[in-house]
């Protein structure tokens, strides 16, 4: 009580002294309403493909997740590398969630995504992360990877590039199964 009478005298406010504010995306209330605005028009950075239309094509992979710019990029290249090695034509893009990531997958047409997880330390090896999680276009998850950083590194990039190629290692197991099929001869 001391230290908010003394808050009081230097013109501080509390939370319960202030009216309350209706939140425009909640009401009032707090309840989430379903949205007004029409549906968002297809992204126009992917091309609309339907594989139906081409059965004979290899199949599509859409790649996409959140991660410091440039260890995320590198993630993605070698995973796309990795996939192009088995024919598996792959698609990338950038989310922060994987709803959002699963909306792009189903406008681009492909049949799976790998939603891609990084958190790099800076200072902590170890502390460096990658996770993979493969999803089907319907949104069931399918498996998931994850590379932990080694105990100790030189620098970062080569901490990412270790963990990198491990997970790679990983997601390769999983070519020729769900969620990663490779293309009929």
């Amino acid at each position: 009580e001391e230290w908010a009478g003394l808050a009081q005298e230097a013109g501080a406010t509390f939370l319960s002294d202030r009216p309350a504010r209706p939140n425009p995306r909640t009401g009032a209330l707090g309840q989430i309403s379903a949205p007004s605005a029409p549906r968002k028009q297809a992204d126009p950075r992917i091309k609309k493909q339907n594989p139906a239309q081409n059965p004979g094509q290899a199949p599509v992979v859409f790649i996409a997740g959140s991660g410091p710019a440039p260890h995320y990029a590198y993630i993605v290249d070698e995973l796309s590398a990795a996939l192009a090695d088995a024919k598996i034509t792959s698609r990338s893009g950038e989310g922060s969630s994987r709803n959002t990531c699963l909306e792009m997958t189903q406008e681009s047409g492909a049949q799976s995504l790998l939603y891609v997880v990084a958190s790099v330390s800076e200072r902590v090896a170890f502390e460096t992360f990658v996770k993979v999680q493969c999803v089907s276009a319907d949104g069931t998850k399918l498996w998931e990877e994850e590379q932990k950083g080694p105990f100790m590194s030189a620098s970062v990039q080569s901490t990412v590039k270790s963990v990198t190629e491990k997970l790679v290692k990983k997601v390769r197991d999983h070519i020729g199964k769900p969620g990663l099929p490779v293309p009929k001869p």
